[in-house]
């Protein structure tokens, strides 16, 4: 389906294509919104989870002038709540307390953030989350036991990780084909302590284009004998407490028990008329949305 639209008399056109919609039928979690909400207007960001048809509301904000770095003004038309996450790009801070107004609500935050300043754009964030792009993946390798590689420049996003058993009493890591293979020595657990030979086998490797060197490892010793054999992708934090997947098509009233909406996946969007900001890396998030 595709819909073309111009400008229509008083109204605020947000979509000028839409070439991908799911229709009713998704229906949004209400519990997540500022009390008094009546109304969502059209462009409202969601994540979509098409598995059990429930939208989740994307919180977003642009800060207003006046306030300061503890004291953030954000339009009253926002949807954060007290005891939520939020953070400017940089630090992550939680909201204590909002103090409302009649043309601005202040959020009261825990700490200070760091990029604070008229027009920068908060997101809700969950609550251990770190902005730095680290990368990650952690393999259980037992009962109640695990390994943690952490990359902490993001650079490994993407590589393979695999923990097997070793044929010897040896711990051997290599790497090829995409796949660092960690093969635990088969009998002595202390030889395989994540923080000290894992973690020092992984560092002395040595592949061109691969930045192994400030890799971290924690977790549990464990024999290769009773490993059970584990493998992943190591990924890229994801901080935010809900990513887009598409906007509310049209003004919804919310004050009903359920709610359905119909939500844009793909198109063309006017960004200065949607009621909430993206962030660049929420944009990244939609790459079948050209922003007009």
């Amino acid at each position: 389906m595709q819909i073309t639209q111009d400008s229509f008399g008083g109204r605020n056109v947000v979509f000028d294509y839409v070439y991908e919609d799911l229709p009713g039928g998704c229906n949004l979690d209400k519990s997540r919104l500022k009390a008094g909400t009546t109304y969502l207007k059209a462009g409202t960001l969601v994540n979509l989870n098409k598995s059990t048809r429930i939208a989740e509301i994307v919180k977003t904000a642009t800060v207003i002038t006046g306030g300061s770095s503890t004291a953030v003004r954000v339009p009253i038309t926002h949807q954060f709540k007290a005891g939520e996450y939020v953070t400017d790009g940089v630090a992550v801070q939680t909201i204590s307390t909002i103090t409302a107004g009649t043309t601005y609500d202040t959020l009261n935050l825990g700490g200070a953030l760091l990029a604070y300043g008229a027009g920068v754009v908060i997101a809700e964030v969950n609550a251990s989350a770190s902005m730095i792009p680290v990368a990650s993946v952690t393999l259980v390798t037992g009962s109640g036991k695990s390994l943690t590689v952490t990359d902490p420049s993001g650079k490994l996003a993407g590589v393979n990780v695999a923990v097997t058993a070793n044929g010897s009493d040896a711990l051997a890591v290599t790497f090829a084909n995409n796949t660092l293979s960690i093969a635990l020595a088969s009998t002595t657990a202390a030889s395989n302590t994540p923080g000290v030979e894992i973690q020092a086998a992984i560092r002395a490797l040595t592949t061109a284009g691969y930045a192994f060197l400030n890799v971290q490892c924690s977790g549990d010793e464990i024999a290769g004998s009773a490993l059970t054999p584990a493998s992943g992708t190591i990924a890229t934090n994801q901080p935010y407490k809900y990513l887009p997947s598409g906007f509310i098509k049209d003004k919804v009233n919310v004050e009903y028990d359920n709610v359905d909406i119909s939500v844009v996946l793909s198109g063309a969007v006017r960004e200065s008329a949607l009621p909430f900001p993206l962030t660049t890396a929420m944009k990244t998030q939609l790459p079948k949305v050209t922003f007009n």
